[in-house]
């Protein structure tokens, strides 16, 4: 991958901003659910780290693994 930096730059960022929007959310309202269909902040965050967790081969300078698909 050419521009890896800049995708490490991304994730970093993207790890960043989501760690100081988490810390705006009171404690007991982490797992809370806006609606019943809606999901709560903690499972917002769990996606949003699969996706990081995804994204590791291309981060090492390898592959996109797609044998598992996408995480969920």
């Amino acid at each position: 991958m050419e521009n890896l930096s800049g995708a490490a730059w991304m994730v970093r960022y993207g790890v960043r901003t989501l760690v100081h929007n988490l810390e705006f959310v009171p404690p007991d309202r982490l797992d809370w659910h806006p609606e019943p269909d809606a999901k709560s902040a903690l499972e917002i965050a769990g996606e949003v780290a699969g996706n990081f967790r995804w994204c590791l081969p291309i981060l090492r300078g390898g592959d996109w693994d797609t044998s598992s698909g996408r995480p969920r």
